[in-house]
């Protein structure tokens, strides 16, 4: 966020002496749409082919009008004991203006043995955020990078608005839209949550 002071210098009579004026207050943050809250709840075991992955990072990639309002936001890794056993709440994400849609994205390599340098590459170059390269993520998703990745597993929402609840929630941090993403082998899915057991887990009301 960027914040300006503007120094305000006045003229006092002909004496040609000059004040400055108080320094404003900065100016309060923008406004921000409802807030959004990922959780990942699914059925990996011992004998699920994604479970080969030691690990999985997480991100949020922010598709907005221009550069200066998309970029991706890494939300750290969950080991592959954590996947599966435990709700994992990616957190909150406020929808500042000029933002227009949000997609998550889960990245796993289910041949990190041999594929550890390159993976590691790919997660720490995406966690830079940049939104040039939202390309990248791009041909993750759409498998374009397995001749140097061969065990990539990329795991996507796809883009939503997330200013959209079905149960009315989203207008605070505390109400935050729930949404249960969900992922097994051959399953995926992505839907508002609204149980209690859920939301209580991720610290909402």
């Amino acid at each position: 966020m960027r914040r300006f002071r503007f120094l305000v210098v006045a003229l006092l009579s002909a004496c040609s002496k000059s004040a400055m004026a108080p320094i404003p207050s900065p100016a309060p943050p923008p406004p921000m749409d409802p807030y959004v809250v990922g959780l990942v709840t699914d059925s990996l075991t011992p004998s699920s082919r994604l479970y080969q992955a030691p690990w999985w990072a997480f991100y949020i990639i922010v598709v907005g009008a221009d550069a200066n309002h998309s970029g991706i936001a890494f939300q750290g890794t969950v080991g592959r004991a954590e996947v599966g056993r435990f709700a994992h709440c990616i957190g909150t994400a406020g929808q500042l203006p000029g933002e227009r849609q949000l997609a998550y994205l889960a990245l796993g390599d289910t041949m990190y043995s041999a594929d550890s340098i390159a993976f590691s590459a790919l997660e720490n170059l995406l966690a830079q955020g940049a939104d040039s390269l939202r390309s990248l993520a791009d041909s993750a998703v759409l498998g374009l990078l397995h001749t140097r990745l061969p065990g990539l597993v990329a795991i996507w929402t796809g883009l939503f608005n997330p200013t959209i609840s079905i149960y009315g929630r989203g207008a605070t941090a505390s109400t935050a839209i729930l949404r249960r993403w969900g992922w097994t082998d051959g399953t995926r899915t992505f839907a508002e949550e609204s149980s209690h057991v859920a939301l209580n887990a991720c610290g909402l009301n």
